[in-house]
């Protein structure tokens, strides 16, 4: 059985968009103290400088349903500058909700900054596999999708519909 992890595909990517060797890694706090990414950066290629930034403003912008707003490009401007500053030609965006910020992002970081989203990386990687392996299903079978949360399933459905454009139902689980 395949194991895809979250890290190594969007790293994979950065280093084969960056022509600087400068990449940006931004993710929650706890995303960057763990440096990760960072690590695993260096495994691929030790000359690739890594500069990293926690925005964890971002995940609370994202979940309010702020992207839009003039206070949601001023936190991207704030937590941005060091990495615009330090020249980083490819961004990864090391966390699920940050691809719903691209737009602020972009307009930041300026054109010429490949983002990088993790979890689009991931998808791709797991398409890749299943392709090999002849375990993808038609194109034509309908897609069926199982939300499973943690902790009251409430905001996250009215996030998931705003962003699916459609009713979804969601369960919550309980860990042991």
């Amino acid at each position: 059985m395949p194991v895809i992890g979250v890290i190594e595909p969007g790293v994979r990517a950065a280093l084969q968009h960056t022509r600087t060797k400068r990449v940006g890694v931004i993710g929650t706090a706890g995303t960057i103290a763990s440096r990760a990414y960072e690590e695993a950066i260096y495994r691929f290629d030790p000359n690739v400088e890594v500069f990293s930034q926690a925005c964890p403003l971002f995940v609370l912008i994202v979940e309010n349903g702020l992207v839009d707003s003039p206070e949601a490009a001023k936190v991207a401007e704030e937590y941005l500058r060091p990495l615009r500053e330090a020249g980083v030609d490819a961004l990864i965006l090391g966390c699920t909700h940050y691809p719903l910020m691209a737009n602020v992002i972009r307009a930041v970081m300026g054109p010429a900054v490949k983002l990088i989203s993790s979890a689009q990386e991931t998808a791709l990687e797991a398409q890749e596999i299943l392709v090999r392996l002849n375990l993808l299903g038609p194109a034509s079978a309908a897609a069926r999708h199982r939300f499973f949360v943690i902790g009251s399933p409430g905001s996250f459905v009215e996030m998931a519909e705003k962003l699916f454009c459609r009713h979804i139902q969601a369960y919550q689980v309980t860990l042991p």
